[in-house]
């Protein structure tokens, strides 16, 4: 019974569930290393998404999103993904 409760209450908050929430931002924030930080956090983002993949945190944890929500990995690194709540 308790169990069945934490799955309706995302739908009556009108909030992600908590997974989500942390994939969501865990995304946003490797988006933002690859696209708005300085040339170094960029140089280490796009290695740990190109070369190290899984055996990197960024990497495993950016390829995890991507294979949880039907996300491809290029779409990744040319910024197509929509990261919006809307979205999720």
């Amino acid at each position: 019974m308790f169990h069945t409760v934490g799955y309706f209450i995302p739908l009556l908050s009108d909030t992600l569930p908590i997974f989500d929430e942390l994939r969501k931002r865990s995304f946003r924030f490797i988006l933002s290393c690859i696209f708005r930080g300085s040339p170094l956090v960029r140089a280490v983002a796009h290695h740990a998404l190109k070369i190290a993949r899984y055996n990197s945190v960024i990497g495993s944890n950016a390829l995890f999103c991507c294979t949880r929500y039907g996300w491809m990995a290029a779409d990744l690194l040319a910024g197509k993904i929509d990261v919006s709540n809307s979205f999720f």
